[in-house]
């Protein structure tokens, strides 16, 4: 137990959250604004409280050699780092940031494994009595020890085994594994280049896999490879732009993540691939048609994996001849930002591939729940956001703010479902209310079928609730 000194300024300056770091015998103290996350002082001022922290910190005294620069933080809301909030409108544009906090995540992840190591975070008030405590581990007795191995992703159930009991060093410790293949697969094949699928084999290639990307047609298949070009020009200017990258290590990145798709309109190709995941039309009759293909084609070691947000797996499943097999993978849009992916497990699924499935989802750098196969998924929950705005309860800009605020999605339910296409949600949901009557959440808004009947499908046909230009809400 530790108090405060007699010297303690009275100075409101010192109010503050209290960042206390330990790594091997280095020990660093700074005062972070709790707004701002700017850091009001550090080593250097605390000094002083060596003699009030002495006994606690004997094992690891301050560094002599100061603390690293500082860098003035910015507030993320929800994890989501948006600039100001009209950027909540523009999909990609907190994507860089996001990849820069992986990135500072993964550092210290790494030194967590290879350095004995604590870090605590206090909200401290001035003459406020705190208590910390230090989970440090023993050095090896070898002054020089052996270089650390790199680790392999290891499953959910692992990991609290391998970082402690920390709950914060375990989410750090699943993001350093973002950029680690797991062994089980080498080879991805995406099929159906669009909405998602363009965003999936991006996230993929880009987490180093060889990815080998399937559509219907050529003209369809470059418009998904566009897309990857077009969001990883836009990444990487921000990134130019905020000195994280020069323009030269720019162009090397974008042909290495490039360099790993492979676009095909042929799904014989899919052959060799480990893991082949599908996002087509959300149909059950044609999706068992294509994995009744997909068992003939791709290697019997091969796991097949849906994207679908709405269908039961089990419906399907079966067609390909190797139901044990088959998996959900369904991913958030836009993919390259949104960190949660949903997998689902059939009543045949087989539990070691339902563990690649989620190991795999950790190694591009996601975080994987584990779900029930049941329909529905995410398309219920843009039903109830319809029938708010069908009632009059809220107005459409009012629901999606809501959304994106407090619940910090990166677009709201009728954002999104114009996103998705009202054609495609109401040929859903017309599905389920025939096959599930007496299901009192499967309901067709009326205001849904109006926006069809007058051709208003959203994006793709540039009016849907809201205006669209491309890609674009206008």
């Amino acid at each position: 137990m530790c108090r405060r000194a007699d010297s303690w300024p009275k100075d409101p300056v010192w109010t503050g959250r209290l960042v206390i770091s330990s790594i091997n015998d280095a020990t660093q103290i700074q005062l972070r604004d709790p707004k701002t996350g700017t850091i009001r002082h550090s080593r250097i001022t605390f000094e002083h409280l060596s003699s009030v922290l002495g006994a606690l910190f004997a094992a690891c005294p301050i560094s002599k050699d100061g603390p690293p620069a500082v860098t003035k933080g910015r507030h993320a809301f929800i994890g989501i780092a948006f600039e100001d909030r009209n950027d909540a409108f523009d999909f990609n544009v907190a994507i860089d940031d996001h990849q820069n906090e992986v990135k500072r995540e993964e550092h210290a992840a790494t030194e967590a494994v290879t350095n004995p190591t604590v870090s605590k975070d206090f909200s401290l008030k001035q003459g406020q009595t705190i208590k910390i405590k230090l989970n440090k581990k023993e050095k090896d007795s070898d002054s020089n020890p052996a270089p650390v191995q790199p680790l392999a992703a290891p499953s959910a159930s692992k990991q609290s085994d391998n970082f402690g009991q920390s709950s914060i060093m375990q989410q750090v410790a699943r993001r350093a594994f973002s950029s680690k293949t797991i062994p089980e697969i080498t080879r991805v094949g995406m099929v159906g280049m669009g909405l998602m699928g363009h965003g999936i084999a991006q996230t993929a290639a880009t987490a180093g896999y060889d990815v080998i990307a399937v559509d219907t047609n050529q003209k369809g298949l470059d418009a998904g490879l566009k897309r990857i070009e077009g969001s990883l020009e836009k990444i990487h200017a921000r990134q130019i732009k905020k000195g994280d990258l020069t323009e030269d290590q720019a162009k090397d990145l974008f042909v290495s993540i490039m360099g790993r798709i492979h676009g095909t309109i042929d799904k014989k190709d899919l052959a060799p691939c480990d893991l082949v995941i599908e996002a087509i039309i959300e149909d059950t009759d044609i999706k068992k048609s294509f994995y009744k293909e997909l068992g003939q084609i791709v290697k019997p070691s091969g796991i097949l994996a849906s994207n679908t947000s709405s269908l039961p797996i089990g419906d399907f499943a079966g067609s390909s001849g190797r139901a044990d097999k088959v998996v959900g993978l369904h991913f958030f849009n836009p993919v390259q930002l949104m960190k949660l992916v949903e997998v689902v497990k059939t009543d045949l699924t087989d539990p070691n591939v339902f563990d690649v499935a989620k190991r795999w989802a950790v190694s591009v750098g996601k975080t994987p729940v584990s779900c029930k196969d049941t329909p529905g998924l995410l398309v219920p929950n843009l039903v109830q956001a319809l029938q708010l705005l069908e009632r009059g309860d809220a107005s459409m800009e009012d629901i999606d703010i809501s959304m994106q605020l407090g619940a910090g999605h990166p677009m709201g339910p009728i954002t999104l479902a114009d996103y998705i296409g009202l054609d495609t949600i109401l040929f859903i949901l017309e599905g389920w209310v025939q096959k599930y009557p007496t299901e009192p959440s499967f309901v067709v808004p009326t205001i849904l079928k109006q926006m069809v009947q007058d051709g208003k499908l959203g994006r793709k046909a540039g009016q849907g609730f809201y205006k669209w230009n491309g890609d674009k809400r206008v």
